[in-house]
């Protein structure tokens, strides 16, 4: 205690401010994960992109660098994910806490970097409120999205480009640090883009040719790597022509129109086909149509530009599939902070007048990521969750609006955007909300409550496959085997390559001799779409071991354990079979 105290008495005033702003970042992230924890979808990677990020990981998990068709997002994260999942024991929730400190630990370094930078304690302090201090922003950092790394990667970049005032051969590890964020979020190409026109335009050929070798470090062998596995030309990520025809094309809203299921896949699998059929790659059909957009509907293009940049500015959360803003909204603190981020915008807009009137070059890395990132989203579509990459840029310009402005306004907008939060409509479908939860609750084996949200969004979503698969699981589980099986079937002739419809089907016959056969042929059906299901490996190991054929077995049930290592049946039932087959073994040997 005395120790605390001399500790105590040795900070200054401008540290004790810092030192409470700090701890109430802390204690909101960890409230927000006490509340969060409480919802069902909190262990789980449920949701458009989360689950294929999720899917990913395991993959590298289990050995399998590439997947069997190019990644449509940046590798980065899915590696990133990995490597937490090994650190915390293949556990979501560990996840999400590693990426809420780290996140933390990023913006608390900011903060010197600023004071490097020459900024005032007043804007340091700002900074740190607004960073510390912004619910939707802790949201995002704890989902399993690509935008959690950003935060650190920009972090890592920013301070790469301060650090080269003094000495040049930082310039090189910006490059690299840009490099990185490119393959971690494809709108961070604009980022880069930005930076090499910044030196370029200012004739630092030495700097551009450092940044430019920066970037290709990280990048070139990736892209190389993809494209001699693939045996054809590949970028960093898949369908990125598709995603960008998103934003532009008569039926586009400016922000992710296109919902999950069979109405994304959809455009995709008809661009497949056309591109088949004029033998080209579907990435050039879509770019037609976005120049065929531009040139017969110019006055349509440009509302949509006008609807981007509205959205881009809007306080609330427009929605890009993988984040329902009715489950952001699920916490208390989500709730009561819900007008925090418009706050940020209100003051950042006034920070941009007061960087231009007072001529604030310093923070210029700070202003090309904002942009960059603005630019990146008016072009592509506008979402909450690709804010977050503009978000150190924000933070900052919020700063030095909330200093230029001084006390009374910054108080009054502050108190505004808390009136506003009770008024901010939610942008969200309830479907998508129902979906994530009811499946949540499904993967608890909480079958009472998941049914009828399943039920529910069966009936407004468009993806009858994966609907019918998990109600088909309920009906077995109730002791309906008749509408179990009519699920499943419906659901592998509505969609042929869901391998869990396979495996479920093959599991509802696997404890019937007479269907064993049949069983088991289902099962392997599961395992050529999807080689990567440790239950179905496990039911094929139990039918070997039945078979008396203990080298199937422990192949089967070696198998399951690497991909779900933490499943303790699995390891227990590996071991067994072990042991039978030492025993088949030595009866075999006797005389």
């Amino acid at each position: 205690m005395n120790f605390l105290r001399t500790i105590a008495g040795k900070l200054t005033r401008e540290q004790w401010i810092l030192l409470v702003l700090t701890v109430a970042g802390a204690a909101l992230r960890i409230e927000y994960l006490r509340e969060f924890a409480r919802l069902p979808h909190f262990d789980f990677a449920i949701g458009p992109d989360v689950m294929e990020y999720d899917a990913r990981a395991r993959e590298l998990l289990s050995g399998r660098i590439f997947p069997a068709t190019p990644e449509i997002h940046a590798p980065l994260y899915s590696w990133f994910l990995a490597g937490m999942y090994r650190l915390g024991g293949n556990s979501v929730g560990a996840a999400r806490w590693m990426q809420l400190a780290m996140n933390f630990a990023a913006y608390l370094s900011l903060v010197p970097l600023l004071k490097k930078l020459g900024a005032p304690f007043k804007v340091q302090a700002a900074f740190l409120a607004a960073a510390m201090l912004t619910p939707v922003a802790v949201f995002h950092q704890a989902e399993l999205i690509s935008e959690t790394l950003l935060a650190p990667l920009l972090a890592l970049t920013l301070w790469m480009f301060t650090l080269a005032k003094e000495r040049k051969r930082y310039l090189f590890g910006a490059g690299f640090g840009l490099g990185a964020l490119i393959l971690t979020h494809g709108l961070m190409l604009f980022f880069a883009l930005a930076e090499l026109l910044y030196f370029l335009i200012r004739r630092r050929w030495y700097a551009t040719a450092m940044l430019a070798a920066g970037i290709a470090i990280p990048t070139v062998p990736v892209i190389a790597a993809k494209s001699l596995h693939y045996g054809h030309w590949e970028t960093i990520q898949a369908n990125g022509m598709y995603n960008l025809w998103i934003g532009h094309n008569p039926d586009a809203t400016g922000g992710c129109y296109l919902r999950p299921g069979k109405m994304w896949r959809t455009p995709l699998e008809n661009a497949k086909a056309e591109a088949a059929r004029r033998k080209f790659s579907p990435e050039r059909v879509f770019g037609e149509k976005i120049v065929e957009f531009y040139r017969n509907h110019p006055a349509r293009a440009a509302i949509l530009l006008l609807k981007k940049a509205g959205l881009l500015l809007w306080p609330g959360e427009p929605i890009s599939g993988a984040d329902p803003e009715n489950l952001i909204r699920a916490t208390p603190i989500q709730q009561l902070g819900a007008g925090a981020f418009g706050v940020v915008l209100v003051l950042a807009a006034a920070g941009v007048y007061f960087a231009l009137r007072n001529r604030e070059r310093a923070y210029v890395h700070f202003y090309l990521l904002t942009g960059a990132v603005a630019a990146g989203l008016l072009l592509t579509v506008a979402a909450g969750r690709y804010r977050q990459g503009m978000m150190p840029g924000l933070f900052l310009l919020a700063a030095l609006g909330a200093v230029g402005w001084g006390r009374l306004r910054t108080g009054v907008v502050i108190a505004c955007g808390v009136m506003l939060g009770w008024f901010l409509p939610s942008a969200a479908p309830q479907a998508e909300a129902a979906s994530i939860a009811g499946e949540a609750y499904y993967r608890r084996g909480d079958y009472r409550k998941a049914e009828p949200l399943l039920q529910f969004a069966e009936r407004q979503i468009d993806d009858p496959a994966r609907f019918d698969n998990m109600l088909g699981w309920i009906a077995q589980r109730r002791g309906d085997p008749a509408e179990a099986e009519r699920r499943y079937r419906r659901a592998i002739a509505r969609d042929p390559d869901f391998a869990d419809a396979w495996l479920n089907l093959g599991h509802l016959y696997f404890p019937r001799k007479d269907r064993r056969r049949e069983a088991v042929a289902l099962i392997r059906e599961a395992l050529k779409r999807n080689s990567a299901l440790p239950s179905a490996c496990n039911l094929l190991a139990l039918d070997a071991v039945e078979r008396r054929d203990f080298a199937a077995a422990e192949r089967y049930f070696a198998l399951a354990v690497k991909f779900a290592p933490e499943n303790e049946g699995y390891l227990r039932n590996l071991a067994l079979c072990r042991q039978l087959s030492d025993k088949k073994n030595k009866e075999g040997t006797q005389p």
